[in-house]
C-alpha cells in the first residue's frame, strides 16, 4: 500500500538514507496514518484548514489591499508649471523638440515630482480611505482561530483584551480539545503503532517481550493558577475524586 493522504500525517519506519527522491510504496504495517477521523469509515482525513482557507485567501488579498494603498498615499506627487511655453522642461527629452518627447509618467514614489507645460494639467484619482483595519483584521483571525479550533490569543499572540478569566476559560476549552485530539487521535494512531514497532524491535534482538504493555502519558500543561489548581487537587484526592498516581501523571 502507499502512504497517501490529505491533511493527515504519515510516519514511516525505517532506516538508513534515501537513494532517489521518487515517490516509494511501503507496506501498510509499516505505516502509521494520522488524521482525525470525522464521520465512521473514514480512512483519509480532510485538511484542518478546509473550514478557513477561503477566508484566509480573503485575509491574506485584504492585507495586500491594505498596504498598496498605504504605499500610494505615501507617494505625493508635486506638479511644477512655468509660465515659458517653450521652455525647457527638466528632466525631458529635448533632442526632436516637440511635445511627444516627454517622458510619461507611468509610476510615482514618494517625493516625485513631475514638470508640465503651460495650459497643461496632470488629474491624479483621490481613492477613497479604507477604514477599519484593525477591526477587519481581528475578525478576520478570530475566524481562523475558531475553524482551525486555536485560541485567538495562541494564534495572533494578541493578549490585549485578555483578562484572568477570560484567558483561564479560553485555556481550559483548548486543553479540553488538545487531551481529546492525544487520546483518539495521537495515542491510537502513531504511538500505537510506534509501541507495536518498539516491542518488535526488541523481539527480534532476542530480549524477553511477553506480557510487555505500554502506558502512555502525555507532557503535562503548565498551570494557570498553582496557588488555587493545586489546593483543588489535594482536595480531589482526599475527598477520593481523584488519586496521587493520576495527579501525578498529568
Amino acid at each position: 500500500m502507499g502512504a497517501r493522504g490529505t491533511g493527515s500525517t504519515t510516519a514511516i519506519l525505517g532506516g538508513g538514507r534515501t537513494d532517489a527522491l521518487g515517490s516509494t510504496f511501503v507496506k501498510a504495517a509499516d505505516v502509521a496514518h494520522i488524521f482525525r477521523a470525522d464521520r465512521p469509515e473514514m480512512e483519509h482525513g480532510a485538511t484542518w484548514f478546509a473550514p478557513v482557507i477561503l477566508r484566509m485567501k480573503d485575509f491574506g488579498d485584504f492585507e495586500d489591499a491594505q498596504l498598496t494603498r498605504q504605499k500610494l498615499a505615501s507617494a505625493f506627487v508635486g506638479v511644477v508649471t512655468g509660465e515659458d511655453p517653450d521652455g525647457v522642461i527638466p528632466g525631458i527629452a529635448q533632442e526632436e523638440g516637440g511635445p511627444d518627447d516627454r517622458e510619461p509618467l507611468d509610476y510615482i514614489e514618494p517625493g516625485t515630482f513631475q514638470y508640465a507645460r503651460r495650459r497643461e494639467e496632470l488629474t491624479f484619482s483621490s481613492p477613497p480611505g479604507v477604514d477599519g483595519y484593525a477591526d477587519c483584521t481581528k475578525v478576520s483571525l478570530r475566524a481562523v482561530s475558531a475553524g482551525l479550533g486555536v485560541p485567538y490569543e495562541a494564534l495572533t499572540g494578541d493578549l490585549s483584551n485578555v483578562n484572568f478569566s477570560s484567558g483561564r476559560m479560553g485555556w481550559l476549552e483548548y486543553q479540553r480539545s488538545l487531551a481529546a485530539w492525544q487520546w483518539t487521535m495521537f495515542i491510537p494512531q502513531f504511538c500505537g503503532a510506534v509501541a507495536v514497532w518498539l516491542i518488535d524491535a526488541f523481539a527480534m534482538i532476542g530480549e524477553d517481550v511477553e506480557g510487555v504493555t505500554v502506558r502512555w502519558t502525555p507532557p503535562g500543561r503548565e498551570m494557570i493558577n498553582p496557588a488555587e489548581e493545586v489546593k483543588a487537587t489535594r482536595n480531589a484526592i482526599r475527598s477520593a475524586q481523584d488519586t496521587i498516581s493520576a495527579a501525578a501523571r498529568r
